[in-house]
């Protein structure tokens, strides 16, 4: 999303963006829909402006027990300070993102900052459901569905002289 710096004076309230998927930044993130959406308001400050609004999108993301792929719905804040001027007390005190801008930019790429909450909204560990079961250690089925794996006590031996362990 590009905003033409010659039209920041005058602003916008609640304006509804679509962005291509394919536009922003690449960070590893896929999606299930291939644009996002924003509602955002440009408001106008003393020496400074603020891009404020939600995103919403629907990245996937890799269950990390049974590798099944799994959607989530995002509505993540949007608060970007613009300013032509470096501000550093200003930037720790509200700690907002920022985008500076000089005289000779005519626009204001805004997808990187896009790009970088989604990925930052990725959860560490994503899971497809809480209770996820993973796969079977020995044959890498989905233990969602039954495997002709024995829960063999066998394994368990090469273990029993770490239990006899006094310490």
């Amino acid at each position: 999303m590009k905003l033409k710096i010659s039209e920041l004076d005058s602003g916008f309230k609640e304006k509804f963006f679509e962005i291509p998927t394919i536009n922003l930044v690449d960070r590893g993130t896929s999606f299930k829909e291939k644009t996002i959406s924003l509602n955002l308001t440009l408001l106008k400050k003393k020496n400074y402006f603020v891009l404020k609004g939600v995103l919403y999108t629907v990245p996937e993301y890799t269950c990390v027990r049974c590798l099944n792929t799994n959607s989530i719905q995002l509505e993540l804040p949007i608060n970007i300070i613009i300013s032509k001027s470096i501000n550093k007390k200003f930037i720790k005190k509200n700690h907002m993102n920022v985008i500076y801008f000089n005289d000779i930019d005519t626009y204001i790429e805004c997808n990187e900052i896009f790009a970088d909450l989604i990925a930052l909204a990725e959860p560490m560990n994503p899971l497809c459901k809480t209770d996820c079961s993973g796969l079977c250690s020995i044959c890498g089925i989905n233990k969602k569905f039954p495997c002709s794996c024995k829960n063999e006590a066998s394994t368990s031996k090469q273990w029993d002289k770490l239990k006899e362990l006094q310490i």
